[in-house]
């Protein structure tokens, strides 16, 4: 038995029924919190500029909903790896769902097993570190991670999810470089990803068969010189908590890195200080992404709106409900958010980087009218230690929806998204037209 081998028991073998109620619970509010992203991006430029480049067949429909996802910044993310897992395997289980009616029973399973392997694969890899070495976790992950999650849906055999595995990961680049462009290649890349690993798992299903002693060698390292502690990666896979406990969600649309900061503001000027007495903020970050959100901003590219601090800050402040704009076409900048943002500096704190990967922290220091204010935020709302419940997610899909859907529509959306691990017809149905 190879290590690809056992990958391929625990993908062929797990069962979602097996998890705790809790877990179980996170599965569901994440399947609900990423159709909101699904139906979302479908209104972003970046996903009509995608339609073009791919076909009809259903692998090429699921890798334009997984860019669609993704390209949102809305969707969940898994802090110790850096990946972002149900943005390809929500995708890869719908779709195969919706083509193939059979199918549906093993959603729940091939959920798990996909979410399992992006996020521990992608730990075993330092994603949080590898991402500043220009490779982007995620990326990497893909393939693997939606040939694992197509084989379960398919019903390969043990020795055919091997193969896909195999194939997969040959398949697998990560490397990404900087992308500020406004039409990013960043979401080509993940749906180009995805589609590779459905069509490994596709390929072994047909009777290709890869090298099954990938894993049983420096393989990672000799291809793409990146170490896999493949300890981590293996060791008590399905066996332990699942990865759904350490998933966050993310309350608005935004990059994880300034999250932290943004809330420590948002709870001092909540506390009773006045915003129009503020007169300095220091955000103090891990050097890890202190310059990441430094970056300057451009009102019409909605790409280098995400990722700035300063710029979340002042809409946490000044226009809230911007955060949950993720069209993005043109957002505002006034004059009192131009000159907020002039009083905010960036400072790398060790301190902090000591919590990092587990948690992306945040320290805010407000000098407001000669008030000194310091708020610190280890767990964002969304995180594992701050854990948004069903409420909350509602809450976020009708702020995100309701301005461009609707609410009836909206609350079709959930109900859907809420119904389908359990089989629904009529949530089915209306899933597909994600798809189709």
């Amino acid at each position: 038995m190879t290590r690809l081998d056992d990958l391929a028991a625990f993908v062929c073998g797990a069962s979602a029924g097996a998890l705790p109620d809790d877990e179980r619970a996170i599965q569901r509010r994440h399947v609900v919190d990423t159709v909101v992203a699904a139906v979302a991006g479908q209104r972003c430029r970046e996903t009509a500029a995608l339609a073009p480049l791919f076909g009809d067949r259903i692998e090429d429909r699921i890798a334009k909903l997984a860019a669609s996802i993704r390209l949102t910044e809305i969707d969940d993310i898994h802090l110790p790896s850096c990946t972002t897992p149900s943005s390809v395997v929500m995708p890869v289980a719908l779709g195969l769902a919706v083509e193939d009616e059979s199918r549906r029973s093993r959603v729940a399973d091939a959920l798990w097993v996909g979410t399992e392997i992006m996020t521990r694969f992608g730990t075993a890899v330092r994603g949080p570190d590898i991402l500043y070495r220009e490779v982007w976790p995620t990326y990497l992950c893909a393939p693997l991670t939606a040939a694992a999650t197509a084989a379960r849906l398919l019903g390969l055999s043990p020795k055919q999810t091997t193969h896909a595995l195999s194939i997969a990961l040959t398949l697998s680049s990560g490397g990404s470089g900087r992308f500020r462009q406004e039409l990013s290649p960043r979401w080509l890349l993940q749906a180009c990803a995805v589609r590779d690993g459905i069509v490994a798992a596709k390929a072994a299903q047909q009777g290709f068969a890869g090298d099954g002693g990938l894993l049983d060698r420096e393989w990672l390292k000799e291809s793409h010189g990146i170490d896999l502690d493949i300890a981590t990666f293996l060791d008590g896979i399905g066996e332990m908590l699942s990865a759904y406990a350490g998933l966050s969600i993310k309350p608005y649309c935004s990059a994880k890195q300034p999250m932290a900061a943004v809330e420590a503001l948002r709870q001092i000027a909540t506390s009773g200080v006045a915003v129009d007495s503020i007169r300095s903020v220091i955000v103090r970050v891990p050097a890890a992404y202190s310059s990441m959100i430094g970056g300057p901003i451009d009102p019409n590219n909605r790409a280098t709106t995400f990722a700035s601090v300063r710029y979340q800050m002042a809409l946490t402040l000044f226009r809230p409900d911007s955060l949950y704009d993720v069209v993005r076409e043109a957002m505002p900048l006034d004059e009192r958010m131009k000159r907020f943002m002039e009083m905010v500096t960036i400072e790398r704190d060790d301190a902090l980087a000591a919590e990092y990967p587990r948690c992306w922290p945040g320290k805010v220091v407000v000098d407001a009218g000669g008030q000194t204010i310091a708020r610190t935020v280890l767990d964002a709302p969304g995180d594992p230690g701050a854990r948004l419940d069903d409420l909350a997610v509602a809450d976020k899909a009708a702020r995100v929806l309701d301005p461009t859907v609707g609410t009836e529509a909206r609350t079709d959306w959930i109900k859907a998204a809420s119904d389908a691990l359990g089989g629904s017809r009529d949530a089915w149905k209306r899933l597909k037209m994600l798809v189709f």
